[in-house]
C-alpha cells in the first residue's frame, strides 16, 4: 500500500505506536449530519478484558490512514467532548481518487460529513 509519503511499512510503524484502532464510519451525502468517531472506541469494545468507558477516548490518535468509499470532509478534533456538528476545526477534503490518504495529526475524535451526492463509509486505521 502506498500513500502521499511513499510506501507504508506497517511493521516499522507499529513499533512506534502502542495503540491501534480500526473504524468503518458511515456518513450521509452532502448536506447530511456530521458523524463523530472517538479514537479507540472499537479497539477497546473488542477487548473482552477492557472495562473502558467508550465515550472517553482511550488514546490520542497520532497518525491515521483514511480510505473513503465516497468523497467526504474530515475534521480532526483534539477535544473528544466536542459534539458532532460543533467542531470548528478545518475540514480536510478526502477524495476516493486519492485513497488511501495518510495524515499525521494528533486528535481524539474524527468528525466526518459527506461531500457529494452519495453516502459512503470512511475506513480509518488509527495509530496512537
Amino acid at each position: 500500500m502506498s500513500d502521499h509519503f511513499g510506501p507504508t511499512d506497517y511493521q516499522r510503524v507499529k513499533r512506534h505506536y502502542d495503540y491501534d484502532d480500526y473504524a468503518a464510519i458511515a456518513f450521509n451525502a452532502a448536506g447530511g449530519a456530521e458523524v463523530r468517531y472517538i479514537a479507540g472506541t472499537n479497539a477497546f469494545a473488542a477487548d473482552p478484558t477492557s472495562v473502558a468507558d467508550p465515550t472517553i477516548p482511550m488514546f490520542e490518535g497520532k497518525i491515521v490512514v483514511l480510505i473513503p468509499t465516497a468523497d467526504c470532509y474530515v475534521r480532526f478534533e483534539p477535544d473528544y467532548r466536542v459534539a458532532a456538528g460543533a467542531s470548528t476545526r478545518i475540514q480536510h477534503f478526502i477524495q476516493v481518487a486519492f485513497a488511501p490518504f495518510t495524515i499525521p495529526r494528533r486528535f481524539t475524535a474524527l468528525h466526518v460529513v459527506g461531500a457529494g451526492a452519495n453516502a459512503g463509509t470512511l475506513h480509518a486505521h488509527i495509530l496512537g
